[in-house]
């Protein structure tokens, strides 16, 4: 089913969309379409909880002090959600976009902080038994494992924006000595459809999409010539260069979006089976010089640094020109690293008591999460009681199972969680 603008998205089984329903505390929900009734303009969904709405469906009273995933409370996508075997029936026009949808284990997940419509999913929820079980419900877009989806728009959609956010890092890694600090992309084949989401989101935030004229140029052969035409067509344009456009530019492409390292990273895959990854790490310290595309206003330079965004529609090609400074003092890096919420070390002053390595990026700690009425559990998926890891909750009961086969009531499982912290 295609739903018209200003959503202009197409739907098929198992597409994760965000929706609006009139009974739920929050705007938006997330969940996958598991039948179409096109004639009536119908979808039936399955719902994907967030912490709130878990809250909502089963009451507060009996997830008091406790959660599912170690960050219930998160406000940086990409944020948690639970399945469940909720059914709704909605209405297409209360469709409000497409939504990404990965399970915790999926190698992408660690690419996603900071991207617009990606969610994270942990847990399902079984509204008869009143049960969370912490496993794999659904195969997220695109699929890695062996039980692919079929493809559909929001798993190519998906994979070019990643295409795009991977070809602009590889471009800010660069060691050139180009005095300009300019570097240039072009990527070929990126649907309107990908252009539009971007768009979309760029108009909703305030942005200008100007057009403008490029220069188009194909060649074919006929009979025995060939033909090579060349003619000017309109192009779509809009640039991220300012401090207005920085938040948007994350939501588009991640928390880390404008930066690079000048420095090689070898990584060795002699040694590693075949079909798993290799992986190599170069931490940011005194004495590195970084790629950073600073956001600020232009200053003296008649270009300011920035992202700049040129899209030929009759060609699906799009082409990127990154325009990014070089930093090597460490107050500099620094203060790009803070504006990005990156945690590191070895940098002096007060940036070494920022990054203690906890990986959240916002100083809470992985245990447990304070808020006003004390600490929250963590029932998580890697949470161990007696060296045995949590495999579901019993909600009706207040009880959690372990992998060996034993119960502990939530009061006990705090306690053993608690004696550990101490």
């Amino acid at each position: 089913m295609f739903i018209p603008h200003p959503v202009s998205i197409y739907v098929t089984h198992n597409t994760f969309i965000q929706y609006g329903v009139n009974d739920d505390p929050s705007n938006d929900s997330i969940g996958m379409v598991v039948q179409i009734d096109a004639v009536e303009q119908h979808l039936h969904v399955r719902r994907f909880f967030s912490w709130a709405q878990l809250m909502y469906q089963i009451s507060p009273v009996r997830l008091e002090n406790v959660s599912f995933w170690k960050r219930h409370n998160s406000t940086r996508p990409p944020m948690y959600l639970c399945d469940s075997d909720v059914v709704v029936d909605i209405l297409a026009s209360n469709v409000k976009g497409l939504a990404f949808v990965f399970h915790e284990s999926d190698p992408v997940v660690r690419q996603l902080d900071g991207m617009a419509n990606t969610f994270v999913v942990s847990s399902v929820f079984n509204s008869q038994s009143m049960i969370v079980r912490h496993v794999r419900s659904f195969f997220s877009f695109p699929c890695h494992h062996n039980f692919p989806l079929p493809t559909c728009c929001s798993s190519m959609i998906f994979e070019q924006m990643m295409r795009i956010k991977g070809k602009m890092q590889l471009a800010l890694n660069t060691r050139s000595m180009n005095s300009k600090n300019v570097q240039t992309i072009n990527l070929e084949n990126i649907s309107r459809l990908t252009w539009h989401y971007m768009t979309r989101m760029a108009v909703n935030y305030g942005l200008e999409i100007a057009n403008s004229y490029g220069t188009v140029r194909i060649t074919f052969m006929e009979g025995d010539s060939c033909v090579v035409q060349k003619w000017r067509d309109i192009q779509e344009t809009f640039s991220l260069n300012t401090p207005e456009h920085f938040h948007f530019a994350k939501l588009l492409f991640g928390t880390c979006v404008g930066l690079g390292v000048r420095a090689v990273i070898p990584v060795n895959l002699k040694n590693t089976p075949r079909l798993e990854r290799a992986e190599n790490y170069h931490s940011i310290h005194v004495g590195d010089t970084i790629n950073v595309v600073p956001f600020t206003h232009r200053g003296h330079e008649s270009v300011g640094r920035g992202l700049y965004f040129r899209y030929m529609g009759s060609t699906c090609n799009l082409t990127i020109t990154i325009r990014f400074s070089q930093l090597t003092r460490p107050s500099q890096i620094r203060a790009a690293l803070r504006a990005r919420h990156v945690a590191t070390v070895d940098l002096p002053d007060d940036m070494s008591s920022e990054g203690s390595g906890t990986g959240n990026g916002d100083g809470i700690d992985d245990a447990t999460v304070a808020t006003p009425e004390g600490n929250v559990w963590p029932f998580h998926a890697d949470t161990e009681i007696n060296s045995s890891k949590i495999s579901y909750i019993d909600l009706e009961n207040r009880r959690v199972a372990t992998e060996d086969g034993s119960f502990y009531s939530f009061n006990d499982a705090i306690q053993h969680l608690n004696s550990l912290i101490r």
